[in-house]
């Protein structure tokens, strides 16, 4: 019997089935691309965050918040964010509406809360299923699970009791 060290390694170059596959989150999360959050809404939700959001979950340091507000806000944000900071800003937008009022929903864009919760749990959901979750390299992709999960947990629905009871 030879003792081989390429038959050791790890094949890595093998696609492996998707975990969430037949999982309630993979059946109900499409994998759709939206528009860009018009500027003057996401400038909203970014202020929101910070003021309401940010000061009670600090695990995003001031440099990085500030760098990744910066590249969000630019005219074409898509291209210059990476997949996991999409989640994560999807995920500030979701949880920063959920610290909102149906009322200032209703005045500082024209939406109401409901709506615009249902626009980023989907937004947020489409980001995070782009991931694989099972395999995360990188703090920002877990940075923002957690913004979504308190996001969910303050806004109970079908998937976020489906993640509460896993």
């Amino acid at each position: 019997m030879t003792n081989n060290a390429n038959s050791r390694r790890l094949i890595t170059s093998c696609p492996r089935p998707h975990a969430m596959a037949g999982s309630p989150f993979a059946l109900t999360v499409q994998k759709t691309s939206f528009d860009p959050v018009p500027h003057q809404r996401s400038s909203f939700f970014w202020d929101t965050f910070v003021k309401r959001v940010e000061p009670f979950l600090r695990i995003l340091f001031s440099w990085s918040l500030q760098e990744l507000r910066t590249k969000s806000t630019r005219v074409d944000p898509q291209s210059s964010l990476s997949g996991p900071e999409i989640a994560l800003e999807m995920a500030i937008y979701y949880v920063a509406t959920n610290s909102l009022l149906d009322e200032e929903c209703q005045q500082a864009t024209g939406l109401s809360q409901p709506n615009l919760l249902a626009e980023h749990q989907a937004r947020c959901e489409s980001a995070l299923s782009r991931l694989n979750l099972l395999c995360i390299t990188d703090l920002t992709a877990i940075k923002a699970i957690v913004f979504y999960v308190v996001g969910c947990l303050l806004e109970p629905s079908f998937i976020s009791l489906t993640i509460i009871d896993c």
